[in-house]
């Protein structure tokens, strides 16, 4: 396992799944999300403040961010996959940045992108968690990658 194989597969993921903590009850809260993957240390999501996870992030902005080649493919536990870990913060100084990058690997956000209700936020990676297939896995903290 290398660090090649992680960065790839988390460079050439878009979406996952988000997984925040209920604040009630402290229960994981998973939801599928678009984002615009940066490195391996950062992910940047477009997420509506109206959103059940957003507001969880309001609370505790401890998350983790499920990727994995295609999640509806067959015999998908023989193929690389990884959990990011981290908190996640809000981007608004950088929102320009994002925007158009954005918009090229999701043009479909273009309906929603500008409304006021969604900004970017970035999962500030911590800890991951690969598995490359059976047998192939293992943490790493992220400066060490």
């Amino acid at each position: 396992m290398q660090r090649e194989d992680i960065g790839e597969l988390v460079r050439s993921s878009s979406r996952g799944i988000l997984s925040t903590l209920e604040p009630d009850s402290g229960i994981p809260y998973g939801s599928i999300v678009e984002v615009l993957p940066v490195d391996l240390d950062r992910i940047i999501f477009l997420l509506s403040d109206l959103a059940e996870h957003t507001e969880h992030l309001e609370e505790d902005a401890q998350s983790s961010f499920l990727v994995a080649e295609d999640l509806g493919r067959d015999k998908l536990l023989e193929h690389p996959r990884a959990t990011l870990m981290g908190e996640m913060t809000h981007v608004d100084d950088e929102a320009e940045s994002f925007h158009d990058d954005y918009l090229e690997l999701h043009p479909h956000a273009e309906q929603y992108i500008d409304f006021e209700d969604f900004r970017f936020y970035a999962l500030e990676v911590e800890r991951i968690r690969y598995i490359g297939g059976f047998g192939e896995m293992g943490w790493f903290d992220v400066e060490d990658l």
